[in-house]
């Protein structure tokens, strides 16, 4: 299944790593490479999540999988690393450059997540990353890993956030907003008609992890993730199917605006039969697919079998 999406007049091809993956050049070459050096057949490698200010993370166990007990398709991650950052001087206003520059070595595109608290934030990012040859940046306003709220559903932010991002986006340059699940149908229409106002709107990737949930380990009641008494992100194959219907909300929506704004999927993807529910269903056919937990899990060849 091959996977082609035009973006601002610029075509990415091949399937996505998804945030949180790459945030220093090491982790970059373990998504390029395969473990026996060859080049993977990750066709867009997320750079990501970068922030602004310094983010000391949360402690103690952060991220648990089954994938002891799962086969790939059926694992399932909690995720409480939370948004950690040196910050954009300490971390990344001379390292992010660098890595788009390996990316563009390779023939890719370089895509870069940004995270902001306000929106000054974002703007500051989305204005410096395209300073440094970034092809597209997406803004993530979904992270729900950090035991707080998701800022996607707060108009206080997202509205002088949007405001203050068109005013950087180069000419001929568009974002992509990554969305958390939306359980309210109406909310998820009233941002899309809101994103579909402005050109440099390329498109929406959903979902992320779903935030605030908790995994216990069944021998001792106890849950497997410290920071939030146990309150964590959860991703993996449980999320598929909310992001599946998300997906489907989302193309319904966009289709009858008749916009031009793509749609990415990300939850659950981890098996050729995954990424054919996506892009081949009945009523889902999104633009691409990102994976993470599948990659965390097993590695960069995971991109191999999608791609045959």
């Amino acid at each position: 299944m091959s996977t082609s999406v035009l973006i601002a007049d610029q075509e990415y091809e091949g399937d996505w790593s998804a945030g949180g993956l790459v945030k220093n050049d090491e982790q970059l070459k373990k998504v390029a490479y395969r473990r026996d050096g060859t080049r993977s057949k990750a066709g867009v490698i997320v750079i990501g999540s970068v922030l602004e200010i310094e983010v000391e993370g949360n402690r103690g166990v952060t991220y648990h999988s089954d994938v002891k007990v799962n086969p790939r398709g059926k694992v399932n991650s909690s995720n409480s690393v939370g948004l950690t950052s040196g910050g954009w001087e300490k971390e990344y206003q001379f390292t992010l450059g660098p890595m788009i520059d390996f990316l563009h070595g390779l023939g890719t595109k370089a895509v870069v997540n940004v995270v902001g608290f306000t929106p000054e934030q974002v703007a500051s990012l989305v204005k410096k990353v395209y300073a440094l040859g970034a092809d597209l940046v997406i803004i993530n306003l979904s992270c729900g890993n950090t035991g707080g709220d998701v800022l996607f559903f707060e108009d206080s932010f997202v509205f002088p956030m949007v405001a203050r991002v068109r005013k950087v986006v180069p000419h001929g340059k568009q974002v992509l907003f990554k969305v958390p699940y939306i359980p309210s149908r109406s909310m998820l229409r009233r941002r899309v008609e809101f994103f579909d106002c402005f050109e440099w709107v390329g498109g929406i990737i959903a979902i992320n992890t779903v935030a605030n949930t908790l995994t216990l380990n069944p021998l001792t009641g106890k849950p497997y993730i410290e920071p939030f008494k146990g309150l964590a992100g959860l991703g993996g194959a449980g999320i598929r199917p909310l992001a599946l219907g998300q997906c489907q909300m989302l193309l319904e929506e966009i289709n009858d605006l008749q916009s031009d704004m793509v749609v990415g999927a990300c939850g659950g993807i981890q098996t050729p039969e995954d990424k054919e529910m996506f892009m081949e269903g009945e009523n889902v056919q999104v633009h691409f697919v990102k994976l993470h937990t599948a990659v965390r899990e097993f590695g960069s060849e995971v991109f191999d079998d999608l791609a045959d």
